[in-house]
């Protein structure tokens, strides 16, 4: 009988610590759904693009990174952005065409870099 106290006992115990990690998941989940939010004026991503990693200063929610692997041709992405981000307010600043191809954009109080290479590409936000 004392046995199956225990066992009782353990489950409520690691099950409770489950259930705190999962809602410390939920609102990581829930930070970055609002972070994104805050920079809504960015375009949706191609739907081949595939968003791999989110990261972000949780604290001042002024920066944003986002990480994508997509099977779309440069040239298509590149002008994808271009296209998209002019819609939406930004004014291009500057490109770079090297290795990797670096785009600028900017609007009052965001400035915006797009760097794409070739199977993967990144975007990165920061408010002023």
């Amino acid at each position: 009988m004392k046995k199956y106290w225990y066992c009782i006992a353990l489950i409520g115990f690691f099950g409770c610590s489950v259930k705190k990690k999962l809602v410390k998941k939920n609102q990581i989940f829930l930070d970055f759904q609002e972070i994104i939010a805050k920079h809504s004026d960015i375009p949706d991503a191609p739907f081949q693009a595939q968003l791999q990693t989110i990261s972000s200063d949780i604290q001042n929610q002024n920066h944003l990174e986002l990480i994508y692997t997509t099977s779309m041709p440069r040239v298509d992405l590149i002008n994808f952005y271009i296209q998209h981000m002019e819609r939406s307010g930004w004014n291009r600043i500057v490109y770079f065409d090297t290795t990797d191809y670096c785009m600028v954009f900017h609007k009052p109080g965001k400035t915006c870099l797009i760097v794409i290479q070739d199977t993967k590409y990144f975007v990165y936000i920061a408010k002023k």
